[in-house]
């Protein structure tokens, strides 16, 4: 018997919790704007997400058409775009069209339409009407967050900056410091003092040092004796990229603090860069951060991290691909003794035995990459002050991992095999859930070209992994997480996919994909 043909669409028959999912894990932008064509319901719930972010892309044709369909009263983007990205304009180039001109026309009017925007990155380019898209961004009432992209200072002038008023966060990108992106950071500031919470310094030159108060006060420097209360900015988050001094004198004004990133990679003399940090002078201010990223460690660091309680996050860690052999020391700027075997066998030891004790309790993140893993590789005593931190939930560490055991002359003590450490890990932190174990490698025992030596060690670790009999602890919280993931190299921000994932029934991990990334 036929069955009786269905009358109206099948969204409309289905709970609307389960459209909501659908629409929810649809995917592309291009899946949603064809569910939205199926119903109104499904329109309306497909909207949101489908014109959430609009990019506005200056080097492609049919950027003009873009902007003529954004001056519709009925676009939907007026209603739904929360991100806007502006990415700065192409050269006019004979015959094209349309020029630059006719875009920055149409572009204009169509950026102050946009009025439930409340982030936007924007990429200055040569020859571009950048003051009028200042202005333009500065009419938008929902604006809070906005990343500035400095590619060019050509004839420009900073002080339209100033008439972006009450921004709660605040990145400036730019691959030279200039007198003009010293002048936007400091009136962008400026602007939103009373409401700024979070602030990134990213790239700046690196042939002169460039000091964070001269771009977060007036031209006058903050002086040593205790701020006014009003004069505190309600900055809680602060990273900064490239050669940027922080004085002790700046710090009082920095009292809300609680998320610190230091991503220096400036090569310069002992009283510059992330060795330089008056960490001292943090704890007598009495800022306790919460989080932090760093790199390289210091005595003086580890110092102000015994100091007090309640670190959730601390990662020792570059910002980027952090497999990476030991680089010559000279490399990096000095803390004092901070680069010598004793100096980095006392830091470890204070790390183990003063530093993770003291916040064993609130601890959820920790990264130890890319240190001399001669003193920074998994041992019994770096273990067991790991496993006291009963509520990480991510969590990275260096694995000494060789061929063939060997005898390492200068270790302080045997590293552990990984059919010591997996089965630990995995059963002492009931809350993990993210772990990555990085192979060390001093850079004697490898080629120049590290890349190279990667694609050799990944696989092979990998290997290593899935020979471990782990069905012991198959019913450990841990390895009941189904959102459980294992990495074998560490990178910040972390993979989207996970080397490996457990199989319940081999009571192994297994690899996650037939293709590895060590072989694409």
């Amino acid at each position: 018997m036929a069955l009786p043909a269905m009358k109206g669409n099948i969204f409309e028959t289905l709970p609307l919790e389960l459209v909501q999912h659908i629409v929810w894990f649809a995917g592309t932008r291009r899946t949603l704007c064809s569910l939205r064509l199926v119903s109104k319901m499904m329109k309306e719930l497909a909207d949101p997400l489908a014109f959430a972010t609009m990019s506005i892309i200056f080097s492609l044709e049919h950027t003009l058409t873009q902007l003529q369909s954004l001056a519709s009263n009925d676009s939907p983007n007026r209603r739904w775009t929360r991100y806007l990205n502006l990415n700065g304009f192409r050269r006019d180039i004979p015959g094209l069209i349309p020029s630059r001109m006719e875009l920055a026309t149409a572009l204009i009017p169509q950026i102050r339409s946009l009025k439930e925007v409340q982030q936007a990155r924007y990429t200055m380019c040569k020859e571009e009407p950048y003051a009028e898209i200042i202005s333009a961004l500065a009419c938008l009432p929902k604006l809070r967050v906005l990343n500035l992209v400095v590619l060019t200072a050509k004839d420009a002038d900073p002080a339209i900056f100033s008439q972006i008023l009450n921004l709660e966060e605040i990145g400036v990108r730019s691959t030279f410091s200039t007198t003009f992106t010293k002048k936007v950071t400091r009136n962008l500031v400026q602007s939103s003092f009373l409401t700024l919470k979070s602030l990134s310094l990213e790239s700046f030159d690196y042939s002169s040092s460039l000091q964070l108060d001269a771009l977060l006060f007036l031209e006058t420097s903050p002086s040593d004796s205790e701020p006014h209360p009003a004069s505190s900015l309600p900055l809680a988050k602060l990273c900064l990229r490239g050669r940027l001094l922080v004085k002790a004198s700046c710090l009082p004004y920095l009292k809300h603090l609680t998320h610190l990133e230091l991503r220096n990679l400036a090569h310069a003399g002992p009283s510059i860069g992330v060795y330089a940090f008056p960490w001292e002078a943090l704890s007598q201010v009495g800022i306790h951060l919460t989080s932090l990223l760093v790199f390289p460690p210091t005595p003086s660091l580890l110092q102000y991290l015994g100091s007090y309680s309640g670190l959730v996050s601390l990662r020792l860690a570059e910002s980027e691909h952090i497999w990476k052999p030991n680089t010559d020391d000279n490399d990096h700027p000095h803390e004092e003794g901070a680069s010598t075997p004793e100096s980095q066998e006392k830091m470890a030891h204070t790390m183990v035995h003063g530093v993770l004790p003291r916040h064993r309790g609130t601890l959820k993140h920790l990264v130890l990459a890319n240190l001399n893993y001669r003193f920074w590789a998994v041992t019994e005593g770096i273990l067991k002050s790991v496993l006291s931190c009963q509520e990480i939930e991510i969590l990275s560490l260096m694995y000494r991992f060789e061929k063939e055991p060997r005898d390492l002359a200068g270790a302080r003590s045997a590293f552990l095999h990984l059919t010591a450490l997996l089965p630990r890990l995995i059963s002492g932190l009931p809350q993990l859930h993210n772990l990555t174990i990085s192979p060390a490698l001093n850079q004697s025992e490898c080629p120049e070209d590290w890349e190279l030596e990667e694609a050799s060690t990944g696989p092979r670790l990998l290997d290593a992994v899935c020979q471990v009999d782990l069905s012991a602890e198959s019913r450990t919280p841990a390895l009941k997480n189904p959102y459980f993931e294992l990495y074998l190299m560490y990178y910040e921000p972390l993979l989207q996919h996970p080397d490996a994932i457990f199989d319940r029934e081999l009571g192994r991990f297994k690899p996650a994909s037939v293709t590895s990334r060590w072989q694409e």
